[in-house]
């Protein structure tokens, strides 16, 4: 809805305060407005006991009703509008287009715009961007092009409130422009690099031998040639092709890549934190669309799991593509608080469940990675518990542990002190996760993600 307000008198208060503190609690009766209505009613009352003021209100009264009348016209006519884009990519720098449109018959000055867009925050984490406009001539239009990075993680990010505020040339009368309805513009991921880990072959698949890759390996089928090097095999040699172009020339195959990635993912909301880019949920969602992108390029089967998806595990670049819009708009899983998960013989029945849909889905010849969270205490210790009981089923498990609140501490939490405790414990804590799993036969990778500024290389050696 859009709302055009003019300021009145009454929004003008005056408080009676200390005079050392009346101008700060006083600050908007200040303004013109206050200021020429006092005027009018001090010059009117003292036209009663001399007429020679009465020239004097009759021209303050003029000014008055020639501004509130252009004011009153202007608050029916005037139009402010935002044009960007419904989709986008995480970091890409965005251009906003702000549209003014004054059809009234006199000037607009000193132009205030607020902008609420929950996909670009600033270096104090405020999703709110003011700016300054300065004059809009009368039935004149304008264009204002401003660029903003969308640096607040990826997803469904809310776009608007929109709020200005103006006056006339002099100052005097001022208005509102209000557009409070709320859009969304989706934010995609980008994309970082990691190591591939090394995967198991998946030879009992029916699928075994089917993917071929356009790279370099020890197939039957022919790929290119190129110029000798040292430490090629000598069956490789292409001797009539040598004879002619008088170098040696070895043949060159593709290869087979026959492994099944399946990325398990954690969505349980009582185990993530942190909001925006500064949070758990994006630094898993940027894990997992790692190694779904390393697989993708070696052609590799992929798949996902979690409490609310299932994708079969396939290959080729729509469903890669459909893995990236499918975390793109994601949204974590929310359960009922009503279980007492604090009694120590009660296990978490959501991990319970969460078991036996691995089960159920997850095919045991595949290389399974498990994205999880670090927040101590008895929902994290049972899905702990669940991933050990995978393991006698035969399943190939690594899981990767994402932790660490100093950035978050420094964004979002400043003031939840129950977060330093955790942050004081949290090396010994993940040392003894980490010692616990790995004796159950479990590889884990630990990836503390704290600082932005090495937030590529920690993506990128996630899985070494």
């Amino acid at each position: 809805m859009k709302k055009l307000k003019r300021y009145k008198f009454k929004d003008y208060p005056f408080k009676f305060v200390r005079l050392n503190k009346i101008f700060a609690y006083n600050y908007e009766f200040f303004y013109p407005k206050p200021l020429l209505y006092s005027l009018l009613v001090i010059v009117f009352a003292l036209s009663f006991k001399n007429t020679k003021y009465i020239p004097f209100f009759c021209s303050l009264l003029s000014v008055t009703l020639f501004n509130l009348a252009s004011m009153m016209r202007q608050n029916k006519s005037f139009k402010a509008k935002r044009m960007t884009r419904k989709k986008t990519r995480e970091n890409l720098t965005e251009e906003i287009t702000y549209i003014l449109r004054n059809p009234s018959g006199i000037n607009l000055s000193n132009i205030i715009l607020l902008d609420f867009n929950e996909a670009h925050y600033d270096k104090d984490n405020k999703h709110i961007t003011s700016y300054y406009f300065g004059e809009l001539n009368a039935h004149e239009e304008k264009r204002f092009l401003k660029k903003q990075k969308m640096n607040n993680g990826m997803g469904d990010k809310n776009l608007g409130p929109l709020y200005l505020s103006a006056t006339d040339v002099f100052g005097i009368e001022r208005f509102s422009f209000l557009d409070n309805r709320t859009r969304f513009i989706r934010v995609f991921p980008e994309i970082l690099s990691s190591k591939l880990p090394k995967l198991i072959v998946d030879e009992f698949s029916e699928n075994f031998g089917l993917f071929d890759a356009r790279s370099v390996g020890e197939n039957v089928n022919f790929y290119s040639t190129r110029e000798y090097v040292q430490g090629d095999r000598i069956n490789k040699i292409n001797w009539k092709l040598s004879l002619k172009t008088k170098k040696v020339i070895v043949n060159e195959f593709e290869k087979n890549t026959n492994a099944s990635v399946m990325a398990i993912y954690i969505d349980d909301i009582r185990l993530h934190f942190g909001q925006g880019v500064h949070s758990s949920f994006e630094y898993c969602q940027d894990l997992i669309l790692s190694l779904f992108y390393q697989a993708f390029k070696s052609n590799n089967a992929i798949g996902f799991l979690s409490h609310q998806r299932f994708l079969k595990p396939s290959v080729g670049r729509s469903h890669f593509h459909a893995m990236e819009y499918m975390l793109a708009k994601y949204q974590l899983k929310n359960f009922a608080h009503t279980n007492l998960y604090h009694r120590s013989t009660q296990k978490v029945s959501e991990a319970i469940q969460f078991e036996k849909k691995i089960f159920h889905y997850c095919e045991v010849s595949s290389s399974v990675f498990i994205f999880i969270p670090f927040f101590k205490g008895k929902v994290f210790s049972s899905y702990l518990e669940s991933i050990v009981k995978c393991l006698k089923r035969g399943y190939h498990i690594e899981v990767v542990l994402v932790y660490g609140f100093k950035e978050l501490i420094k964004k979002s939490f400043k003031d939840y002190p129950w977060l330093f405790k955790l942050q004081e414990t949290m090396d010994s804590d993940i040392a003894e996760v980490k010692s616990y799993l790995r004796n159950k036969g479990v590889k884990v990778h630990a990836v503390e993600i704290d600082n932005q500024m090495n937030y590529h290389e920690k993506i990128r050696d996630a899985y070494v």
